[in-house]
């Protein structure tokens, strides 16, 4: 037992053991990167000294985040070499990252410099401002030096602003001589909404080669621009990649005073346009909600629901649930992208999986709803030819009576008539909501494809400037469409007082008869004369239908008849061929072949007095008769005959 217990227990400490060595191996390489040991007094927080230009600088160095640095391992004499003694004497003088670098990372086991690296950037627009204005420390962050590629969007382009943006160089920015451009550059508004998948500043001017534009090998000199705007020297690398001479000519930085003014200008009178056009809407809305309030709570329009109306077909609504979901996506999406710097837009951007499946996201709806729009508009131009429609059969086109509509509906929303417009079908406020959607989408279509792929469109006709009044026009209208959407037509049709959540008809496709009477009376009054006059015209046709028939009825059992008193004539039982003619004459009394037999056999049976009788009913009935003539001439030889008096007094 006693040769196992020093066994067991080295068992046990190995763990710790080897915890020891790596803290010693962690210590050891700490160590033997402050092998000055300056963090002794630079870890401290708050170190500041006068400087040689009589400002207060930060001396204080964060161990950690200098290791994770891209100088991470390289020891503080390797750039500071002008530090001999501690503590110094004297402020110690810009570093120059020219000088040979004391990295040992390179694979070939050699010191790396940035000796070439620097002699090029000596020679770009940059270099000559290098020890005056600018230096490597002016974009790469003391103590926090990273590459491009490991430093957000946003934090590179906020380097350049420093100098370049016009609100901040003329406030202080470094390099006072360069060249300015304004806060509102398409590329940069997207920088500043933190869109990765969008060029920014580097994406074109390449990092340590900015050269002038007059310099042949500049990234932005005239023969070199479609490369560029091809995406060529960005990580994108499907940039504009169709760019016409037309679009790489423009200016692109908008350094002219009078367009930006203008442009200011006309996206100032956008935005107030847009307020105009929906103030109105709003106002409705609140004058609404008052007066139809007001109304329901009196009960003098909700008479009970005693039937349903069928408002909406099955390809109706599917159309319009298809409007609702394609809208989201593509509302939420260009919202998501044009507001991504706020939290909520970016949570549902990450949400989503990046902003490159937003962007998928809005123009898979944008195109969904392209693609329904030219459905809709196919079918009724197919609708139209096959049903031979004209204009006036279009009943969601606005007519002369929408405007008289409009003006009653205010006058009443005054308090100034004490009834509503007797609405049609459709009332004017769902004729601009159909309007709105139809035309307003269809123009934040086109504006969307001009922005989305402005080589190709736009670009190939007019200047590209005109993209900046695009994108504020397709902005804008795409807030007047949410808002007419989402507030003016679900408010009106399922929370306005007078229908409040009992307009299901985009669901079900029914409207009660309570709400057609109220929301649309001279169309419910117009079905109601319709059903009426529907009504009477099934009746006459089955009167008619029964007339037909008793007709046919009454012609069979005529020609039973009179077929019967013609067989007893010819037997000469002259007593039942009157009893058949007879009944002939009751169903028809002014049928002449019935008359003229009853007459002839009146006469064979030796009755003259009641022959003259109806041979004179069978002139009357048939005087243009072939056999009128012989029967008149017969009456005159019965009147004149002896037999008749005899006959008279039987």
């Amino acid at each position: 037992m006693s040769s196992k217990m020093p066994k067991n227990r080295f068992k046990s400490s190995l763990p710790i053991l080897i915890l020891a060595c790596l803290l010693t191996l962690a210590s050891a390489s700490a160590s033997a990167i402050d092998e000055e040991d300056c963090l002794q007094c630079h870890k401290y927080r708050g170190l500041r000294a006068q400087g040689q230009a009589a400002s207060l600088r930060d001396f204080h160095v964060d161990e950690n985040s200098f290791n994770q640095s891209a100088h991470g391992t390289v020891t503080c004499r390797g750039c500071h070499i002008d530090i001999r003694r501690t503590p110094h004497e004297q402020e110690g003088s810009k570093v120059n990252c020219g000088i040979a670098c004391h990295l040992s990372a390179d694979l070939r086991g050699k010191q790396s410099s940035h000796m070439k690296l620097y002699n090029q950037y000596l020679e770009t627009a940059h270099g000559e401002l290098v020890g005056k204005e600018l230096d490597c420390l002016s974009c790469h962050v003391r103590n926090e030096t990273k590459g491009y590629a490991r430093r957000h969007h946003k934090e590179v382009e906020s380097l350049c602003e420093k100098c370049h943006l016009k609100e901040q160089a003329s406030s202080g920015g470094i390099a006072s001589g360069g060249p300015k451009v304004t806060g509102d550059v398409y590329h940069r508004l997207s920088v500043l909404r933190s869109r990765p998948d969008l060029p920014g500043c580097v994406d074109c001017h390449p990092v340590h080669s900015i050269y002038p534009k007059e310099n042949p090998i500049s990234s932005v000199n005239t023969e070199n621009l479609p490369k560029t705007c091809g995406g060529a020297h960005s990580p994108l690398q499907s940039c504009h990649v169709a760019a016409s001479a037309r679009f790489i000519g423009t200016e692109i930085h908008d350094r002219n005073l009078a367009a930006r003014n203008g442009r200011a200008t006309r996206e100032k009178t956008l935005w107030l346009g847009m307020m105009l056009l929906l103030a109105p809407l709003a106002l409705h809305m609140l004058f609404d909600s008052f007066r139809s309030g007001r109304l329901r709570h009196d009960g003098t329009e909700d008479q009970g629901d005693s039937r349903v109306f069928v408002r909406m077909t099955v390809h109706q609504r599917a159309l319009h649930m298809l409007l609702i979901v394609f809208f989201a996506f593509s509302a939420a999406g260009g919202l998501s992208l044009w507001l991504c710097d706020r939290k909520p837009a970016a949570g549902l951007i990450s949400f989503v999986g990046g902003f490159k499946q937003m962007s998928n996201l809005h123009l898979g709806g944008a195109g969904a709803l392209a693609a329904l729009i030219v459905y809709h508009v196919a079918s009724l131009v197919f609708l139209a030819v096959k049903r031979d429609w004209v204009i006036s059969d279009l009943t969601l086109l606005p007519r002369r009576k929408d405007v008289t509509d409009l003006l009653q509906n205010a006058w009443f929303l005054l308090g100034r008539s004490p009834e509503r417009p007797r609405y049609g079908k459709f009332s004017f406020v769902q004729k601009f909501d159909y309007l709105a959607a139809l035309l307003g989408l269809s123009f934040m279509i086109v504006t969307g494809l001009a922005i989305g792929f402005p080589e190709r469109s736009i670009c190939a006709v007019l200047p590209a400037r005109w993209l900046g009044d695009l994108r504020i026009v397709h902005v804008a209208l795409g807030y007047g469409l949410i808002f007419i959407f989402l507030v003016w037509h679900v408010g009106n049709n399922l929370f306005s007082p007078a229908t409040f959540l009992r307009n299901w008809s985009w669901v079900n496709g029914k409207i009660s008869e309570d709400m057609m009477r109220q929301e649309h009376t001279q169309y419910y009054e117009d079905m109601l004369l319709a059903e009426q006059e529907e009504k009477l015209r099934r009746e006459r046709a089955v009167e008619e239908r029964s007339m037909e028939e008793v007709i046919k009825k009454q012609a069979r059992e005529l020609e039973e008849y009179l077929e019967a008193g013609n067989q007893y004539a010819k037997q000469a039982d002259y007593a039942k061929a009157v009893e058949q003619y007879e009944k002939a004459l009751g169903l028809l009394p002014n049928f002449p072949q019935a008359q003229y037999n009853l007459a002839t056999v009146c006469h064979k049976s030796g009755n003259i007095k009641r022959a003259i009788v109806e041979y004179r009913k069978f002139i009357e009935i048939d005087p243009f008769n072939t056999v009128a003539d012989k029967v008149r001439a017969l009456l005159s030889q019965l009147e004149d005959s002896p037999d008749r008096g005899s006959a008279d007094a039987r």
